[in-house]
């Protein structure tokens, strides 16, 4: 009260509390409002998803309940299941969500959102069969001893498909999701949220909702620079406007380490599932893509958002930054390790020489910390993460 003056506006909060709010270091609310209207498929302690079985009931309920809305988008769809939290210790396949619907398409999202399962008629949807090839960048898992898909999908093998599960779902089904989305992440005290990875048709969709003033958070969008560079360019900016604005560019080099899909620079410690000997994983798009696409953000001074999770993925990371940085200069461009789950000390101390800030994700310790110690990486690296 030393500091009141004349102009010193008061507040009473009647005996409540006022934080700053939070910013949201790296989220998909378009995703988490898919997620806050499906079927909720995520093992204890934050769903019931403890096996096949619970899988199969909680999309039968979630149908029961949602039949209009089942019937609307031609659509049954569950979201957070984790095969490392399944009684059984796999992806629900094929088989298992036949036995939901052979009628209607039936697609679960893995916690990661990085992998997914489709019944039989959701893979005729998106015209997946024994003669479509892997995808860069993907994998089409198969069932044993033939070339069948069994209906679950590894990263871009799933994200190519996206639009075609979610053809009938529309843009207002689309808009639902942002709606939906930023109004969950405000209720935990948010106020700036995160769409951490767009593409250009996902962002006019989140300019309708911001328009019709339904964000009542800010928005910011990082649209994925090996979709479409052009439109970044074109519409990235400081301001927003109602409430939204597009930040920067999103570059995804690996996956999902509990989904054995991350990038290591050696073999995972004992991987669950058809893994020849030696299996380190992949990356999302060949190494040069993304040396050139950050030398272009670089160029272009936009801030870079990257998903690196294994160690090889973080090597690429550095080698792009370092090269973009010897070309154009250091300057001020906020760029963005997200995840960076397996970090070997001298990865550490590239990123801090470099200046890249780090979004890590520490609540994979209380998720997959046995997970991580039993099966990506073993004891002594788990214990480092």
């Amino acid at each position: 009260m030393k500091l009141k003056s004349a102009d010193t506006r008061l507040i009473d909060l009647g005996g409540k509390t006022m934080v700053p709010g939070f910013v949201d270091a790296h989220g998909h609310i378009v995703m988490g409002g898919l997620q806050a209207l499906s079927a909720n498929l995520l093992p204890p302690p934050d769903g019931p998803g403890t096996d096949i079985a619970a899988i199969q009931n909680i999309l039968r309920e979630w149908w029961e309940a949602n039949k209009e809305t089942v019937e609307a988008v031609n659509l049954i769809i569950g979201f957070g299941y984790d095969q490392s939290q399944l009684k059984e210790l796999r992806h629900p396949d094929r088989n298992d969500l036949d036995a939901v619907s052979k009628d209607i398409p039936v697609v679960i999202v893995h916690q990661s959102g990085h992998l997914g399962s489709l019944n039989s008629k959701a893979l005729e949807l998106i015209n997946y069969t024994a003669d479509t090839p892997d995808p860069v960048g993907g994998v089409i898992q198969r069932q044993p001893g033939s070339k069948e898909p069994n209906g679950v999908l590894e990263e871009t093998a799933l994200m190519a498909a996206v639009p075609k599960i979610l053809k009938d779902v529309g843009p207002e089904g689309l808009k639902a999701f942002a709606e939906a989305g930023a109004e969950l992440w405000s209720s935990f005290g948010y106020t700036t949220v995160q769409e951490g990875r767009a593409i250009p048709s996902l962002c006019k969709v989140m300019q309708a909702v911001a328009a019709e003033g339904k964000f009542k958070v800010d928005v910011v969008a990082y649209p994925d620079a090996l979709v479409d560079r052009d439109y970044i360019k074109e519409n990235v900016g400081t301001t927003y406007k109602n409430r939204y604005r597009l930040g920067g560019a999103k570059l995804s080099i690996d996956g999902s380490p509990q989904g054995f899909t991350a990038w290591r620079d050696r073999p995972y410690y004992a991987p669950v599932g058809n893994y020849p000997p030696g299996y380190v994983g992949y990356s999302a798009a060949p190494p040069e893509k993304f040396i050139e696409t950050m030398e272009w953000a670089f160029a272009n001074n936009i801030q870079t958002i990257t998903h690196a999770n294994g160690e090889a993925a973080s090597d690429l990371l550095i080698a792009a930054i370092a090269n973009a940085t010897a070309k154009h200069g250091k300057a001020d461009r906020r760029h963005v390790l997200i995840h960076g789950q397996f970090e070997r000390e001298d990865q550490v101390d590239s990123f801090v020489r470099l200046g890249v800030i780090p979004s890590l994700f520490p609540m994979h310790t209380y998720y997959w910390g046995d997970w991580h110690r039993e099966h990506t990486v073993g004891p002594e690296l788990a214990d480092n993460i």
